[in-house]
């Protein structure tokens, strides 16, 4: 009988994740008793169109509760490239564009979780990782919403609404 391994895009971004947040609790060891808590789909009271499926909350004794979000390019020269602004002056900082689909994404999923604080953690092995604090900004969840209300009644809702004869 002949034996076939099978590894779906799934599976290889599972691996890694487990990974992932192994390494981001041994970087975040300065916490005190931090935990890492699985958390499946949030989705937005009475706009059930709004979900949002972080990788984890963080909680710990000497911090406020916040999600983890774990990205395992394939470059973290490209990606970081791609998602994050030019520190000025002479303290390097990374911080999240918010023209970017990722910042987007951490700030539906701190507006549905409650959390005001995000850990996004670039992760490509145990010596090449980043974790980049992101902070709530409610006036950037609030347009998304309204834009994402406005898309799916326009897109959706409304053709089923309207009879065209």
């Amino acid at each position: 009988m002949r034996q076939t391994y099978v590894r779906t895009p799934a599976m290889s971004r599972g691996s890694a994740l487990e990974a992932a947040k192994e390494c981001y609790k041994t970087k975040q060891a300065q916490h005190q008793n931090l935990v890492l808590s699985q958390c499946g789909l949030y989705i937005m009271q009475g706009r059930p169109y709004i979900g949002a499926s972080p990788d984890a909350l963080v909680e710990c004794q000497c911090c406020e509760k916040r999600v983890l979000e774990v990205k395992c390019p394939e470059s973290m020269v490209k990606f970081l490239g791609e998602i994050t602004e030019k520190s000025v002056g002479d303290m390097p900082s990374i911080k999240l564009k918010h023209t970017t689909t990722v910042f987007c994404q951490v700030q539906v999923q701190m507006g549905l979780t409650g959390c005001n604080h995000a850990d996004l953690f670039v992760y490509i092995g145990e010596q090449q990782n980043e974790c980049i604090r992101v902070e709530f900004d409610e006036d950037y969840f609030n347009d998304v919403v309204e834009r994402a209300s406005f898309f799916f009644f326009r897109s959706y809702l409304l053709p089923h609404m309207v009879c065209i004869r």
